[in-house]
This record gives structure tokens, sequence and C-alpha cells, in this order.
């Protein structure tokens, strides 16, 4: 029973998704995930009360994907440190490319719902999962401005990647440079 669930809240998440990419999430009703998934109203509210928490749900979904792409890079031993803020890079790149409905909804940080729960803060889990690769791997010392530099990289890096895709389905490949070039030099006095 559980499977069969989970299995039709996915299955609500890709009509929605799909949804999304077609007409935008501002554009996104109830209604509209039901018909595109094959469902009746009804089981579109049994899983999600409104719109919103429809995109929240996705916001969500996308979330765990990123996380888990993230931890795929950051599991490896990488030999060079420029690599880890490459692979953050390529994993957000991959899922705005491929993953329907991320390039809109992303992970919900910049969307603003009315009913004032706080929005995600991917970004700090993002850089503090990159910060424990790094200053493990290769021996940073915290307190000497290097984890500010971290930081400061790795916000460059997801920004960017996030521009180069807002206004081009396929991704801008002068900012995609721009944002492994940026992160690079912010994050090397750390390095060396």
């Amino acid at each position: 029973m559980q499977a069969r669930a989970s299995h039709r809240i996915e299955s609500l998440l890709d009509a929605a998704a799909a949804a999304i990419d077609a007409g935008g999430y501002e554009t996104l009703t109830t209604q509209i995930v039901a018909e595109r998934a094959g469902a009746s109203i009804g089981t579109v509210y049994r899983y999600f009360p409104d719109r919103l928490a429809v995109i929240r749900g996705l916001a969500e979904r996308n979330t765990e994907r990123l996380l888990v792409k993230v931890d795929e890079v950051f599991a490896q031993e990488l030999p060079e440190w420029k690599l880890y803020f490459r692979g953050l890079i390529d994993a957000f790149a991959t899922l705005l490319k491929t993953e329907p409905g991320f390039r809109a909804v992303r992970t919900g940080d910049h969307i603003e719902f009315a009913d004032g729960r706080a929005r995600t803060r991917v970004t700090d889990d993002l850089v503090e999962r990159l910060w424990e690769r790094v200053s493990t791997q290769f021996g940073l010392d915290e307190n000497s401005g290097n984890r500010e530099s971290i930081r400061v990289a790795a916000v460059l890096a997801i920004g960017l990647t996030y521009s180069a895709f807002s206004a081009f389905p396929g991704g801008d490949n002068s900012l995609l440079n721009a944002a492994r070039r940026h992160s690079e030099l912010e994050a090397a006095p750390a390095f060396s």
C-alpha cells in the first residue's frame, strides 16, 4: 500500500513538473496536475491540499535529487580541489538541463510561499558539505578565513549556474565557464 502511494505521489510530481515546463509554476493548478497524471482531482487532494503544496513537493524532490548528485561527487577523493567545485557546478547543470521542472522550481529557494513556511536553505547545506569535504581532504584551517572563501566561492558557483539556465534551457556556456572560473579564483587563497 505504501509503495503504491509513493508511486502515485511520484506520478503526480512528474505531471506537475511537465506542466511547469510547459507553462511555468505560476499557472499550475491541481486540476492540471490531475489531468496530466490521469488521476482524479480527489487523488491530487489526498496528497497535496493545494497547488503550493504540489510545488513545495516538487521542490523537496528536486532538493533530494540535487543532494544525491552532489554527495556522489563529494564521496570521491578527487586529486584536485577545483574538481569539487566543477562537480558541484556539473551536478546543478545536469539537473537544470534534464530534470523536468527543475529550471523553474529549483529547490524552492526563490519561491515565496504564502503560508509563511521557511524557504529551504539548500545553499547553506551544500556549502557545509563542500567545506567538510575539502577541509578534511586538504587540511584547511577553519579559523584563517578559509571557510568564508569556500562559502563565497560555492555561492558564486551556485548563483552563476542558476543564472546560466534562467533564460537558456540548454545553459549559457559563458556563464557556466564564469561559474567555474570565479568560484576557483575565490576559493584559491584557501588552498595556497
